[in-house]
């Protein structure tokens, strides 16, 4: 009995592993909303998971910046909605226009090419909000903003 039992254990374990694994739709944010800094007082909303999904797939190696650079560059905020609470509203305009960055789960900075850079992003930390490491934009995902309107270079 006890080998039956301790044979069936890790079976056991790794089906309790799969059901808490998170869910293929949190690989991306439902929406993302980009405002402020060189949108001024526009801001875009880009609520296709998959589009999303693939400008955070774009996003790669981390670049070292001085902070001090940082604040100097040009950039976009953006606001980060994680789960399928957001679904209402990506499908309603209305609702849209009544997100606030403040009730994102993350947020992060986009920095546009300038002076032969690449563009940059850097997200905060989803649970501390503290800033996180600087990453690169790679071409699919400066494509996709353009899509969107939004500046990815400044020279």
């Amino acid at each position: 009995m006890a080998y039956r039992l301790f044979r069936s254990l890790p079976l056991a374990c790794v089906l309790v592993a799969l059901g808490s694994a998170p869910a293929r739709n949190e690989a991306a944010p439902r929406i993302i909303m980009l405002y402020a800094g060189m949108l001024g007082e526009r801001q875009v909303f880009m609520t296709n998971w998959h589009e999303n999904l693939r400008l955070m797939a774009s996003v790669t190696g981390v670049v070292h910046r001085d902070a001090e650079e940082l604040d100097r560059m040009p950039m976009i905020r953006a606001a980060l909605f994680w789960g399928h609470q957001w679904d209402a509203y990506a499908s309603d305009p209305a609702k849209l226009d009544s997100l606030s960055p403040d009730l994102a789960g993350q947020h992060a900075l986009i920095y546009p090419a300038r002076e032969g850079r690449e563009a940059l992003v850097m997200f905060t930390s989803a649970w501390s909000g503290k800033p996180g490491y600087i990453r690169r934009v790679d071409s699919d995902g400066v494509r996709l903003l353009e899509g969107y309107g939004i500046p990815t270079s400044v020279d």
